[in-house]
């Protein structure tokens, strides 16, 4: 059992199970995002106001995220440190009618959420390329040739 979990922890399908989630989840929130604010009686002027927050706040939080993340050198850290944050404002969202507040607290979860993808990228070469059927780098994934490594 351990041996299993070490394996996995790091590994190539680790990496592409979390991109998965992390896709799923930001397809899903932006989709019901505009049902949600209909359903709390948001005007259709209120709604664009409230759902362009995420690229105003992309523009501002992926540089200076990717900045902490050079200086810290912490990426795993960061990445927890940022969900806990998507969560708690997450739960603040769900509270709160004030079209400002909500504005607010979608682009720093959106911001968040698209700061998150460069930092967790950054973990990925260092530690499954070896193993994986892809190459991650620059240019995002390149398929290459998949050798099974020996038992």
């Amino acid at each position: 059992m351990e041996k299993s979990k070490r394996t996995f922890r790091g590994s190539y399908p680790a990496y592409a199970l979390t991109y998965f989630f992390f896709y799923w989840s930001l397809g899903v929130f932006t989709s019901v995002l505009s049902m949600y604010l209909t359903g709390i009686g948001k005007s259709k002027a209120e709604m664009s106001f409230i759902m362009s927050a995420s690229s105003l706040f992309g523009v501002v939080l992926i540089p200076i995220v990717g900045y902490i993340n050079d200086k810290l050198r912490k990426p795993r850290l960061i990445c927890t440190v940022m969900m806990a944050c998507v969560a708690v404002f997450g739960i603040l969202f769900a509270l709160v009618r004030e079209t400002m507040l909500l504005f607010l607290l979608n682009g720093c979860i959106m911001g968040f959420i698209s700061s998150l993808s460069p930092v967790s990228e950054r973990m990925a070469p260092r530690r499954s390329t070896a193993t994986a059927p892809f190459v991650f780098g620059a240019r995002s994934v390149m398929r290459r040739p998949y050798r099974w490594p020996a038992p």
